[in-house]
């Protein structure tokens, strides 16, 4: 039996690529391919939870407790060596961000092989995303379930795909729309884990997954820190629907104002970009390139960013403070838009400190 793993990277579409797979889970396996739905669950990232360091918050927030989380976990263990030996498929695929930078990969497939003796072939697919676009959207991410986001640092791509590269053979690509098959990353993965499959994917969605502006990340935060800053790690009713009125405001407001993808201050972007030796060792141990950086950068060029921690928004991102009072207006004032949102948040969101954002 041969087993694909398609391990991410996060922020490259890998949900759209899950619901794919999951959505032609049935004509999959009259192929042959088995994506396993394991409880309704079409992301097998609880499969990881025996060999992280850490519990994802969105897991404790559903079960409530770590014991709770890996009991879930074996459960589905479980249900995935019955649904192998219920249907002995020819290739088993599971799909999971948390492989890329989580666990321990040496482990993980320690386990794969002691459920599966059968396994014949490894294969490892990870799609990059430019660092520093990577990154902007790792702030909203953030933002969600915090007033905090993680500091510019580094990346270390190679190392995490060199310890995969000792369990199996690893495919490297780029997430990029003019990179993809059709533009379109369900077409992309389908087309390179089965080349030979006349079965087609609906096609998905590329959006960088970056829904919001710089303004809109930069009033995510505000929000965040001034009625939510004693819940960091929790994902909260009133920040999500926050999130969702604001990116239906940048997509169409009244007056046609645009709102552009979050964007980095150029020292950052270009450190986070170039200030390592990941970009070399990726081209020399898996021979990929991101098409749109210089190979030439020496990372001996870049000097550390400032000591002290990043702590707003737009400290990082370009924020227009005319967008910025704008979108807040839509929101608090505009006629029947505060509607749309809880009666709570739309309260709150009239206090916030508007003046205290002034950077673009």
């Amino acid at each position: 039996m041969k087993v694909i793993l398609h391990i991410g990277s996060g922020k490259t579409g890998t949900t759209s690529i899950q619901r794919s797979l999951a959505d032609r889970s049935r004509q999959l396996l009259r192929h042959g391919i088995l994506y396993p739905v394991l409880a309704g669950e079409i992301v097998h990232n609880y499969l990881t939870v025996e060999f992280a360091c850490d519990t994802p918050r969105r897991m404790l927030q559903r079960f409530g407790s770590r014991q709770r989380v890996a009991e879930r976990s074996h459960q589905l263990w479980d249900l995935l060596r019955t649904a192998v030996q219920r249907n002995c498929p020819d290739t088993l695929v599971l799909s999971a961000e948390r492989l890329f930078e989580a666990i321990p990969a040496e482990g993980f497939c320690e386990r794969l092989h002691d459920f599966f003796p059968q396994i014949s072939k490894l294969e490892i697919i990870a799609y990059l995303r430019r660092p520093s676009s990577l990154f902007a959207s790792k702030i909203q991410q953030a933002l969600r379930g915090s007033a905090e986001f993680p500091q510019p640092n580094r990346v270390a791509n190679a190392n995490l795909l060199q310890c995969w590269r000792n369990q199996g053979s690893v495919r490297v690509f780029e997430f990029h729309r003019s990179l993809l098959q059709d533009g379109d990353i369900v077409s992309d993965f389908w087309h390179k884990a089965f080349p030979d499959l006349e079965l087609k994917p609906a096609a998905g969605r590329v959006t960088e997954n970056v829904s919001l502006s710089g303004e809109g990340i930069a009033l995510l935060q505000r929000y965040r820190q001034q009625f939510f800053d004693d819940k960091n790690g929790l994902f909260l009713p009133e920040t999500n629907a926050l999130m969702r009125m604001i990116s239906r405001i940048e997509q169409a407001n009244p007056d046609n104002i645009r709102f552009t993808r979050p964007k980095l201050h150029g020292d950052i972007a270009e450190f986070i970009d170039y200030a390592t030796t990941d970009n070399a060792e990726l081209a020399r141990e898996f021979g990929f390139r991101f098409h749109d950086l210089e190979m030439s950068r020496s990372a001996l060029a870049f000097k550390p960013l400032r000591s002290s921690p990043y702590v707003d928004v737009e400290d990082v991102l370009a924020v227009d403070p005319d967008k910025f009072r704008r979108l807040h207006e839509y929101l608090t004032r505009a006629p029947r838009v505060p509607f749309l949102l809880p009666a709570r948040v739309a309260g709150q969101l009239s206090s916030i400190d508007i003046p205290a954002v002034g950077v673009s």
